[in-house]
């Protein structure tokens, strides 16, 4: 009888394997932080580049006025706001550009609104849905 007791207390004394055991506990978690870690920075990484979209396409517009050799149309406008989303996919964002009284003259104001889905990296494996992100500039028009 001791002798099997001896055993028993030898098996569960053995620590070998035990730390592979905890690591495999503890990595999903450690895998979730990162890639939540990850898609935080990408996340404010677009909002930055939405934001510079936005007021630089508003520049542009303010910059080519009904008086402009070549006058701003919302198409133009939504076009350079895509040139200036470097990085980003134009198909998942929304350019709409608003002009005082519907007028492109000089010294009325130009509104650009910018809206972009971000897929998480996680949305597929804990289902959730794009999160949008947006950006507005107005300037005066010269």
């Amino acid at each position: 009888m001791s002798g099997c007791l001896h055993k028993m207390r030898r098996f569960w004394a053995n620590k070998a394997g035990s730390n592979f055991a905890e690591f495999a506990l503890v990595a999903p978690f450690l895998v979730l932080l990162t890639v939540g870690i990850m898609d935080i920075g990408r996340a404010m990484w677009s909002s930055s580049t939405i934001e510079h979209a936005a007021r630089e396409s508003a520049r542009f517009a303010s910059l080519h006025g009904a008086d402009s050799v070549s006058a701003a149309t919302e198409t133009s406008v939504a076009s350079y706001a895509g040139d200036r989303a470097t990085g980003l996919d134009t198909g998942a964002m929304n350019v709409t550009v608003t002009w005082e009284s519907n007028s492109n003259a000089t010294g009325s104001t130009v509104t650009v609104e910018v809206d972009y889905d971000f897929d998480l990296l996680l949305s597929g494996f804990l289902g959730f849905d794009p999160v949008t992100l947006g950006s507005s500039s107005t300037m005066v028009i010269l």
